[in-house]
């Protein structure tokens, strides 16, 4: 099968399956635009297993994906991903460059930032594909979604693959980033972290308090007590 005949099938398949009533259900969840054909979520894990299961190689699905993820319809990306994700014993290090050039092409939304993420990048990293200093990169890249996606790659990575202070220092770069999906994505890195190395996240909470943006303090506070809380307070208005 060449990429022009995956892209090709998997079209087909979407269109023939598209739903409005499929589209309305998940519309709420993307405020920044949502392009779908409205196939069933369900439906498309199954294409994905057919073709996975009458054999495609990872060159192909990456060349293919130029087109899908390219396109920035919803589904075209989620099937790049899945079958990428899926072909990971087929992983090397020229699948993180890969990947890294989707941001630019078309990784527009949270869940196909997140999905990549928590699937792809950080096993590519786990398995030695990619290194730390690769992933830090990317908190100056002009895309935000690849931003977010340094926080959120090293949430199942921290204290295991990556020492705890080693991904801590990675992400600094990112506690003044002005961009909400990336303060969240912050924030939720944070709060993980927290749960198992308080003091480590905390120290860093109290040196960014007066200039780093609310909402990662938000997220990263979600779990401490009020008065926990009350101790990352700004004592002054920003400037």
């Amino acid at each position: 099968m060449t990429a022009e005949e995956l892209v090709f099938e998997i079209r087909s398949f979407l269109t023939e399956n598209a739903n409005p009533l499929v589209s309305e259900k998940y519309r709420r969840y993307f405020v920044e635009g949502y392009d779908p054909y409205g196939a069933d979520p369900g439906l498309v894990s199954g294409m994905i297993a057919k073709i996975l299961e009458r054999g495609v190689d990872l060159k192909t699905v990456i060349e293919a994906s130029q087109e899908l993820i390219g396109s920035c319809k919803y589904e075209e990306s989620n099937v790049a991903i899945g079958l990428v994700r899926r072909l990971h014993k087929q992983h090397t290090s020229e699948t993180f460059k890969d990947i890294e050039g989707w941001y630019g092409i078309g990784i527009r939304n949270w869940a196909h930032d997140d999905g990549l993420c928590g699937d792809v990048v950080s096993s590519l990293i786990a398995n030695g594909h990619a290194g730390l200093s690769d992933l830090a990169r990317w908190t100056e890249s002009p895309y935000k979604y690849q931003r977010r996606a340094v926080p959120v790659s090293l949430i199942p990575l921290f204290g295991k693959k990556v020492p705890t202070e080693d991904a801590l220092n990675a992400v600094l770069p990112l506690m003044t980033d002005e961009e909400k999906v990336v303060q969240q994505g912050m924030g939720w890195f944070l709060r993980e972290v927290w749960k198992k190395e308080p003091h480590a996240v905390e120290s860093i909470l109290l040196k960014y308090k007066e200039v780093s943006p609310r909402l990662i303090y938000q997220y990263a506070t979600e779990k401490m007590s009020k008065e926990k809380k009350d101790e990352f307070r700004r004592s002054k208005k920003r400037s």
